[in-house]
């Protein structure tokens, strides 16, 4: 199933990232776990280049923020389409 139609997604990433101080917390929530899925597909060679760590250091680290992202957002109160992909994101990961 496809969570996430990526020209959309790529708009508001890059949005968030020209003003970071006003992401929307379902958004910065789906932005986390759409990094947490990216790294849990990475080789541990990529992991190291890319991101200057071990996988299981790197993925722990961001798990901990997505997990954040996801509580700050209500993930369990919500009926938000954004934080309910960035839930299902997390779930994959």
């Amino acid at each position: 199933m496809k969570l996430l139609h990526l020209p959309t997604f790529w708009v508001s990433l890059t949005n968030a990232l020209h003003d970071p101080h006003h992401i929307s917390k379902s958004l910065q929530a789906l932005i986390f776990a759409f990094y947490l899925v990216t790294i849990s597909s990475l080789e541990e060679d990529e992991c190291l280049r890319l991101l200057g760590g071990t996988k299981p250091d790197v993925f722990g680290r961001y798990k901990r923020t997505a997990r954040k992202a996801l509580i700050d957002a209500g993930f369990l109160h919500t009926s938000s389409p954004t934080t309910l992909r960035a839930y299902s994101l997390f779930i994959v990961s």
